[in-house]
């Protein structure tokens, strides 16, 4: 039997960390990215006030972060957007926030899809980054 009760969380918020250790590893599975995120002396030559991370990594973290609360439901990722405003560097720790626009919400006889929009926020309050994702939620067979 489908489990007819669909609904998509308003909002989420959530914090996290992403510390020297976790762009090490980052780096490691790109196979160096891009000098800038590895190269203290290039970043400050680019103008950084030390070497930042990477915005992909920023992002799929925030996703990690946002999708714990579907966990136990599949989802599908529609889309996905992001502009950054502020470097962020290894150990700031980033609240992210994501609202569901309430006029993108269809519902349909096996999933409710919704855009969310929401910002990360670095601890000083300043706005790092915009994210727009777009998903679906699956109905799940019990």
């Amino acid at each position: 039997m489908l489990n007819s009760t669909l609904e998509l969380p308003a909002e989420f918020t959530s914090k996290f960390c992403l510390n020297q250790a976790h762009l090490d590893a980052y780096l490691s599975s790109v196979h160096g990215g891009h000098p800038v995120h590895s190269s203290d002396s290039l970043a400050r030559m680019a103008g950084f006030n030390g070497v930042p991370l990477a915005g992909a990594h920023v992002v799929g973290a925030a996703l990690a972060a946002f999708t714990t609360c579907f966990a136990t439901r599949p989802i599908q990722l529609l889309a996905l957007g992001s502009r950054f405003f502020s470097p962020i560097y290894p150990g700031s720790t980033i609240a992210v926030t994501v609202l569901l626009d309430q006029e993108s919400v269809k519902t349909r006889p096996h999933y409710q899809m919704g855009r969310y929009v929401g910002n990360c926020l670095l601890e000083s309050g300043i706005k790092a980054a915009e994210l727009d994702v777009q998903l679906r939620l699956m109905l799940t067979t019990r």
